[in-house]
């Protein structure tokens, strides 16, 4: 005889594929739209900070979930969401973290173009984080403009 507990996993079942992947575009969604409609407003950094971080944190939870053509579009998204964080703390001279950030997505954007060598949009976003590394390390000091 069925229990209560057993009808409520039939009705809630785990997500799936389909499931995830809304999940997944939704995520890149809410990033573009937390870094761009946000950045223009005064004293909103401590709030774009905070929704990166919850972003970042259900993005790992997700690509432990993922399918290997999910997981690129994670890695992806990832990346993307550490160099916006990087510009977050380059507009208040915290190179530290900027230079953490970047560096996180230039590891994500290496891990990606390994598991897809022909991918244009995983070569262009490695550029971009290499391109923003150089620009902390002048802002370091570390290298002459």
């Amino acid at each position: 005889m069925p229990t209560s507990t057993d009808a409520n996993h039939a009705s809630n079942p785990p997500p799936g594929p389909v499931k995830r992947t809304q999940q997944v575009d939704d995520a890149v969604l809410l990033v573009a739209r937390v870094t761009t409609r946000l950045e223009t407003l005064p004293a909103t950094l401590e709030l774009r900070k905070e929704l990166l971080a919850e972003v970042m944190l259900e993005l790992d939870s997700l690509r432990t979930e993922s399918t290997s053509g999910e997981n690129a579009k994670l890695l992806l998204l990832r990346a993307e969401g550490h160099r916006r964080r990087g510009d977050v703390a380059m507009t208040h001279d915290n190179l530290a973290t900027t230079h953490r950030e970047y560096e996180a997505a230039r590891l994500l954007g290496e891990a990606l173009l390994q598991g897809q060598p022909d991918s244009a949009q995983a070569q262009r976003d490695l550029s971009i984080s290499l391109e923003k590394l150089g620009d902390v390390a002048v802002q370091m000091g570390q290298l002459v403009s």
